[in-house]
């Protein structure tokens, strides 16, 4: 099963250094970041907005505890953003290349 995880950084800088890194790895056969994005959130108990860059992470499910703790470890948040869903449809040759990028 495939997976599309976002996640958000406060940087663009930070972003591309952690797509290096989990693409290195092979966590990720491909990792698209925008910026930027404008996010409103709770933080403490207070309203927060922020600019952040968007990333979206595609990857095998049985990569996804290695996944989030290497984004865990390279983020400067407190809790970063990770969210998991699942890839329901897709084009085969794309599922077929995730799988070639992802194994060592």
């Amino acid at each position: 099963m495939y997976f599309l995880v976002i996640s958000t950084s406060p940087s663009i800088k930070e972003a591309r250094r952690i797509a290096k890194a989990v693409l290195k790895e092979h966590l990720a056969a491909c990792i698209n970041i925008q910026s930027p994005i404008e996010s409103h959130y709770l933080w403490k108990g207070k309203p927060e907005t922020v600019r952040e860059v968007l990333m979206l992470i595609k990857t095998r499910k049985v990569l996804l505890g290695k996944l989030q703790k290497r984004i865990e470890k390279l983020h400067s948040y407190q809790i970063p953003e990770i969210i998991a869903i699942p890839i329901r449809y897709g084009s085969k040759k794309y599922f077929t290349w995730i799988n070639r990028e992802t194994r060592k």
